[in-house]
């Protein structure tokens, strides 16, 4: 029979064991045989067992008392015990069902009778089985069901979390995963801008609630609509003052130039919308203050209660700006106006006073947009690829949206490119890197898929070419960071070695080396080798072309130009303790040995919390000429 199953007779009595179990083999059920209670019980306790005939009267334990111990457990409690007594079966019968028993059958044995009732009760059980395993499936169900409740729930929350601060379509990107997590502590070279209402104190002061609540929802709605425009991320903002970062989470196209240009719109709204509350006697204005430079970024606050932070001189910077700013005024920092110049009408600001801060700031005004501004060169290349710092895409200027997820392997493809110099790369290496364990053509396949995959993303024609075997990216409609900074590291060796060098032009170049070296290469996306291969060659590149520069500027006296460009390669390789040991000899230079010992304090504090080593001799004797 197809649907036999395993009984266990239990008898004292041999016969009896061997005539039952006859009958019940004969129609396809295995048996199992015990000729006491207590083998009965050791019996099943090794489980298996689907019903049990079961004899009353056997030595020791007899049949009532095996039964009371089945209802006793609850791995046995509903298994089918059919009782059989050669006693009279109405008292049997009534002390059996108290003991637990679900049937009776009456010695000498009916074959049919017997039979019946085996399958009626295994039919019985069967169906509680099927009951059984549909109740775990169930329990498993919403066991799943509610832990997906729940994490949707938390998606839900971080979502709204995250609409806080972000556009509602980046919101959703982060949540799927399509964006590093911006509220994960990270190290970004941002612009910063923060505008002040001038005058909002008093007018709060004078004001019913109401109307002050009014004149903010206004306020706030126009910035926050000028904010979008121009690709910006608002931080934060509180009554009177707004906080608003480019450049994180996403990587955008020229952040200083976004974050001035959305200033002066800013300030157009901000005279259309003031003159109504004007009329009414209030005298309102609004100061804008820009910084650019490396902050840390991400969640700040406590637990169920975080926001998203960004912490830094260059956000105190951008705020004692927007505070130091006259009425109608936009003040930006010297980083932020050489980044800009090529399209502003600035002119220095002499009244501002920033003499607090441990290194000399100096303050400009921002006048207006230019007629005709400059176009950057690196504005004419459709496709425009970072790799330093944040990975990132721009076609035609605008970020290109993909998914992670999907787009994996197709952008480890062109990361490995640009990593093998990005010209003429032999597919055999890329295969290599990439697939390294593939056998046969799988490879191939995979390397033909995934080039397929990144033409469509990346959808120029001809901007990656395949020939004799050989990846390419054209260099005519295509621009990288990294080519940008070799090119940079070049033109410095070749300034520093010019006898006819300038100035001028040494200073323009360390000035672009800056700001296109703005992290590490591909430092948070992979580890494999190929990528920390590339990225300790970029970054001892980096160093030598810095020590290059700040040992000519020295050389002319250039002081002021070094601190700027050892403070800022430090930002980004806090561990080059040679660069620790220049700029202590910058400042003591400018006869700021105060600075100096600071330096020399970071470079002890980081190599020691680091690596575990003390500073070099080097580093303690120009510590010791400080005295």
């Amino acid at each position: 029979m197809s649907d036999s199953r395993r009984l266990l007779v239990v008898d004292d009595q041999e016969p009896n064991r061997r005539l039952l179990a006859d009958l019940l083999q004969a129609h396809g059920h295995a048996v199992t045989a015990a000729d006491s209670g207590e083998q009965a019980l050791a019996a099943l306790a090794s489980g298996g067992i689907d019903l049990v005939l079961l004899d009353v009267m056997m030595p020791g334990m007899n049949g009532y008392e095996v039964c009371r111990a089945l209802r006793a457990d609850a791995a046995t409690a509903m298994l089918p015990v059919i009782m059989v007594t050669a006693l009279d079966p109405t008292e049997e019968r009534v002390k059996g069902l108290e003991a637990g028993a679900d049937d009776f059958l009456v010695k000498p044995i009916n074959a049919p009778e017997l039979l019946a009732r085996v399958r009626s009760l295994l039919r019985v059980k069967s169906f509680h089985d099927a009951m059984q395993a549909q109740a775990g499936e169930l329990a498993a169900l919403n066991a799943d069901l509610e832990q997906r409740v729940q994490a949707q729930l938390a998606e839900l929350q971080r979502l709204a979390q995250l609409k806080r601060f972000f556009p509602p379509h980046l919101a959703e990107r982060i949540v799927a995963g399509d964006e590093d997590d911006p509220l994960a502590t990270h190290r970004r070279e941002v612009s910063v801008v923060v505008l002040d209402l001038r005058g909002f104190t008093a007018f709060a002061d004078a004001s019913e609630p109401e109307e002050v609540m009014s004149l903010l929802r206004r306020y706030h709605a126009e910035m926050g609509a000028v904010i979008l425009h121009h690709g910006g991320t608002l931080e934060q903002f509180t009554g009177s003052a707004m906080l608003v970062v480019f450049n994180d989470p996403l990587v955008v196209e020229d952040p200083a130039g976004r974050a001035v240009r959305m200033a002066l719109e800013m300030q157009q709204r901000f005279e259309a919308l003031v003159g109504e509350w004007r009329k009414r006697g209030h005298e309102i204005a609004l100061g804008i203050g820009i910084a650019h430079g490396y902050a840390t970024i991400g969640a700040i606050g406590y637990e169920g209660r975080t926001g998203y932070g960004v912490i830094g001189r260059v956000t105190n910077l951008a705020s004692r700006l927007g505070a130091e700013a006259r009425p109608g005024e936009i003040l930006v920092s010297a980083p932020v106006l050489a980044q800009v110049e090529a399209i502003v009408d600035a002119e220095a600001a002499e009244h501002v006073n920033l003499d607090d801060f441990a290194r000399p700031v100096a303050a400009h005004r921002i006048l207006r947009l230019k007629a005709s501004p400059t176009v950057s060169k690196e504005d004419a290349w459709p496709l425009r690829i970072h790799a330093l710092g944040q990975f990132a895409l721009l076609r035609h200027g605008e970020p290109i949206v993909f998914s992670r997820k999907i787009q994996k392997r197709p952008l480890d493809l062109l990361k490995a490119l640009i990593a093998r110099g990005g010209v003429r790369v032999d597919t055999a290496s890329l295969m290599g890197a990439l697939w390294p364990d593939a056998e046969g053509d799988t490879a191939k396949l995979s390397f033909d898929s995934n080039l397929h995959r990144l033409r469509k993303l990346v959808d120029l024609d001809d901007v990656i070419t395949l020939n004799e075997g050989r990846l390419t990216l054209d260099a005519s409609r295509c621009w990288v960071d990294v080519w940008a900074v070799e090119e940079a590291v070049e033109q410095i060796d070749r300034v520093a070695h010019d006898p006819a060098g300038s100035a001028a032009e040494m200073i323009g170049l360390v000035v672009d080396l800056l700001r296109l070296y703005r992290g590490h290469f591909l430092e948070n996306e992979t580890q494999d080798p190929w990528a920390a291969t590339a990225r300790d060659r970029l970054k001892a590149k980096f160093v030598r072309a810095v020590s290059t520069a700040g040992q000519w500027l020295e050389e002319r006296g250039c002081w002021d130009q070094c601190v700027e460009l050892y403070g800022r390669a430090l930002e980004l390789d806090n561990l080059a303790e040679g660069l620790h040991r220049r700029l202590m000899i910058t400042y003591r230079e400018l006869g700021e040995p105060a600075e100096a010992l600071k330096v020399y304090r970071r470079c002890r504090e980081m190599l020691s919390i680091v690596l575990g080593i003390a500073p070099s001799p080097e580093t303690e004797a120009i510590r010791a000429s400080l005295r």
